[in-house]
């Protein structure tokens, strides 16, 4: 499911607190022509909202990330359930999640967090959300979110001529 891919994907929303979102920048671009540019105050959050819809069959939150100069971006990853309620928090810093365990500066990053671990699998959710967890703020990039689906390889069995 597309969340975001040069723009909100049908039916998403930008919810967010505390935030300056730029959902259409160009300074600063994964892939594509846009990215979405965020600053955020102390606690604040970009918040995508979507009606409420069914997370069965997705498997992870996978996006691209890319922090600022000098900036060390410290962040919360999490969903709202359908009664919009917070789901489990994990740190998108975390190094199961992001290499290292720091949002780099330079370069762009894959994330791929486990619905599981956010609670959020098989759940009916109405927000994605990344908000800072500092009390600092913060201020970065995100490119091509979307939940991934699990593609199951099929190999056939090697039958040699003996």
């Amino acid at each position: 499911m597309t969340i975001y891919d040069d723009r909100l994907a049908r039916g998403w929303e930008d919810w967010s607190w505390d935030a300056t979102v730029d959902l259409g920048s160009t300074s600063r671009v994964f892939n594509g022509t846009r990215a979405i540019s965020i600053t955020l105050e102390p606690w604040g959050a970009l918040s995508l909202w979507h009606p409420a819809f069914d997370t069965g069959g997705y498997y992870w939150l996978e996006f691209y990330i890319c922090g600022t100069p000098g900036g060390r971006q410290h962040l919360w990853a999490f969903f709202h359930d359908a009664n919009d309620e917070e789901l489990r928090k994990r740190r998108v810093d975390d190094c199961r999640y992001i290499p290292g365990g720091i949002i780099d500066d330079s370069e762009w990053q894959h994330l791929l967090i486990p619905l599981e671990d956010l609670n959020a699998a098989n759940k009916s959710a109405v927000r994605v959300c990344l908000q800072d967890r500092s009390g600092q703020g913060a201020s970065f990039w995100v490119d091509e979110i979307r939940l991934v689906g699990a593609v199951w390889k099929v190999y056939l069995p090697l039958l040699m001529k003996g």
